[in-house]
């Protein structure tokens, strides 16, 4: 067989297993693994790992929020994405008040197309449960989007408990999956309130507002919820050992409930809330906050035994110095989220892998296989099998780089179009060196190589959540 590509001198890694062998790409796909593969290209991995190419199932890049928007476009967060190894994301569509359903994909495709340097698929936000929104839910199913994001706080989004059930029945079916911010308003309110009428409102008391409780408790009842009506129910951004226990009773009996935390959860924690510099805290305020070194135990933990079993940026990259800063005076003003989408990879193998709490299999299963299997993108993607598409990574395990938002020759420069990174100075282990989206080049030595974008729109049928 004469292939398009043949990589070789690798080690091949999967969910699986760990393989020495050469592959082969044809028209965009996996054609064969073996030795001797001939090809009218060939690419000496030299030692290096080659797995699938990452997929992250939640970024907001060029997300409205309130009258701000955040600072990256979605071609500069796709291109930081591919260039730290991730060549799949899934965005969300937030429809305005009163907007249709439908209107609100069409918009959110016409902003992506041109700009997708990876290839992306879309959630739709629900943040109504009235009759003609939830009637809406399957043609967005129709149109390849099938699974629906709810929230329990913030104005304008959260639902009630009578409206979270309508709305859970409506996509349960329609065969769609639920993804729920868990977080309980009334306690956030009640804390916000006090902060505010004790005049605490430095950043420093961020995490007060939303203390741990206030997602535990979420948690378990939206849990309950989605079990009354069937519903399979993915939780993002879990931070707390009590949510993760709530995750795994769920699952014990065998509901469908799945969990997802993020890479600030797990190499960062709450102590950089009590940093003497009011940039340094404010730069970490986040939605949950960041929590204790106990609680990023639990996450590790509960990674490694599978309770919780995805890996999600949340990248939601605004401007320090011209958006967060807002809040140096009052935590309430800075908008929540923090930058991410470049380093995922590299952040969990480096404190994961290399320090010896998940394996080599378990950090492609987390950060690729897992998020494509639960949202219908497997086997297409976030694995390497013949047909699969050619999304490749040849992930140099020998490189050492110190992270950094500025130019800096001594540091490697994210590609994230925002003024700061909350991994400043951090040093990882390991970075994707050469990336490849449906067999064709999109980085190369770390840095973009496509002078155009490649991204396609990947529509997703209803299937059943294992």
């Amino acid at each position: 067989m004469q292939a398009d590509l043949v990589i070789r001198n690798e080690k091949l890694v999967t969910a699986e297993a760990v393989i020495e062998a050469d592959l082969a790409v044809v028209d965009g796909k996996l054609a064969a693994f073996g030795n001797g593969l001939n090809a009218k290209q060939v690419w000496d991995a030299q030692g290096c790992l080659v797995l699938p190419g990452g997929v992250d199932v939640h970024v907001h890049p060029q997300m409205r929020y309130g009258s701000q928007t955040t600072a990256d476009t979605w071609y500069s967060a796709s291109r930081a994405a591919a260039c730290g190894g991730t060549t799949t994301l899934i965005d969300f569509v937030e429809p305005r008040p009163a907007q249709s359903l439908i209107e609100a994909l069409d918009e959110r495709l016409d902003l992506i197309r041109p700009q997708a340097y990876v290839d992306f698929s879309l959630h739709m936000t629900l943040n109504s449960a009235a009759e003609d929104v939830l009637g809406e839910i399957p043609p967005i199913i129709e149109r390849g989007v099938t699974s629906f994001k709810m929230y329990t706080t913030y104005a304008g989004f959260a639902l009630s408990d009578e409206s979270l059930l309508a709305a859970l029945e409506a996509i349960q079916r329609a065969g769609g999956l639920a993804l729920v911010h868990a977080e309980n308003d009334a306690i956030l309110q009640w804390r916000l309130n006090k902060l505010r009428d004790a005049g605490t409102t430095a950043p420093r008391h961020y995490p007060l507002s939303r203390p741990p409780d206030c997602e535990s408790e979420a948690v378990h009842r939206t849990i309950l919820l989605a079990h009354q009506t069937g519903t399979p129910l993915y939780l993002v951004h879990l931070t707390t050992a009590a949510s993760i226990r709530e995750v795994e009773y769920a699952r014990s009996q065998g509901w469908q409930v799945f969990g997802e935390t993020c890479p600030h959860y797990l190499v960062l924690d709450d102590s950089r809330y009590a940093s003497p510099n009011p940039l340094d805290v404010i730069a970490a305020v986040c939605a949950p906050p960041l929590r204790s070194r106990s609680d990023q135990s639990a996450l590790w933990h509960a990674l490694e035994t599978g309770s919780l079993q995805s890996i999600g940026s949340d990248h939601c990259a605004f401007s320090l110095y011209r958006q967060k800063a807002t809040g140096l005076e009052n935590f309430v003003d800075c908008p929540p989220g923090l930058p991410g989408i470049e380093a995922r990879l590299s952040l969990i193998y480096t404190y994961g892998v290399c320090s010896g709490k998940i394996s080599l299999n378990r950090w492609v299963d987390l950060c690729c296989t897992q998020p494509a299997r639960l949202f219908g993108l497997f086997p297409q993607k976030g694995t390497l099998q013949v047909g699969s598409d050619a999304d490749l990574v040849i992930f140099d395990p020998h490189l050492t780089l110190k992270l950094t938002s500025h130019v800096d020759g001594a540091s490697y420069c994210l590609h994230e179009e925002v003024d700061y990174t909350p991994y400043e100075g951090l040093e990882v282990s390991g970075w994707p060196a050469t990336v490849f989206l449906r067999g064709k080049p999109i980085v190369h030595r770390r840095q973009p190589i496509q002078p155009y974008t490649l991204g396609r729109f990947l529509p997703r049928q209803p299937h059943l959540v294992l």
